[in-house]
């Protein structure tokens, strides 16, 4: 009982989140091999609306939620229920989550999370995840200026 709050405040803070879905790949190697290729916000598809499911990407993709708490930081929130097993293994590798290129934050997404003007980069890496049995979490750094 005593870690109920804990779950509890987990699950009600990755919800504040942006929902978007996540579409994985390198955007210079047409979304194949590692990393975030695209994002796409909108309503959640738990209430039956289908405008995250509508893209015409063949691409593996998940539902999440995106939120920043901290500068620099981008804490993605996978929901468990949209990542297959094969995703898991492929993009999910030993419990990281590796970004092989920089990824320009959508201007649709940096003015949900009030990142301000600037051009926002996901930041190439290898992050750590962690699996609470709902979401695969990790926390990747952002900033202002794309590194190769």
């Amino acid at each position: 009982m005593l870690h109920q709050p804990l779950i509890t405040s987990h699950l009600h803070k990755a919800q504040r989140g942006i929902l978007s879905e996540v579409v994985f790949g390198n955007p210079q190697n047409g979304c194949r091999s590692m990393g975030v290729c695209k994002v796409h916000i909108g309503p959640s598809p738990l209430t039956g609306d289908n405008s995250l499911k509508a893209s015409t990407c063949s691409c593996k993709k998940a539902i999440a939620f995106l939120r920043s708490e901290r500068p620099g930081k981008l804490l993605i929130h996978f929901l468990n229920y949209s990542l297959s097993a094969s995703k898991k293994s492929k993009f999910f590798p030993g419990d990281r989550f590796v970004v092989e290129v920089a990824f320009p934050l959508p201007r649709a997404l940096q003015d949900a999370l009030g990142l301000g003007e600037d051009q926002y980069f996901i930041q190439p890496g290898h992050y750590p995840t962690q699996n609470d049995g709902l979401y695969h979490t990790i926390e990747v750094s952002t900033n202002n200026h794309r590194k190769k």
